[in-house]
Parts: structure tokens; C-alpha cells; sequence
């Protein structure tokens, strides 16, 4: 996902964005 990475101006992209950084990090924390 590297290519869409950045691309915010899609929803679909920001939600797998949204989704990976969920997965790094403890979602108690954000």
C-alpha cells in the first residue's frame, strides 16, 4: 500500500491507513 499511502483524498485509502495504525498501536492509546 506504499503507491496509496498518502492519498487521503480517498476515504477507502485513509481507512486502511486508519486500519495499520490501529494494528501498530494499542487502540487504548489513541
Amino acid at each position: 500500500m506504499t503507491l496509496a499511502r498518502g492519498s487521503y483524498s480517498e476515504p477507502y485509502t485513509a481507512n486502511w491507513d486508519f486500519f495499520f495504525l490501529g494494528r501498530a498501536k494499542p487502540l487504548t492509546e489513541s
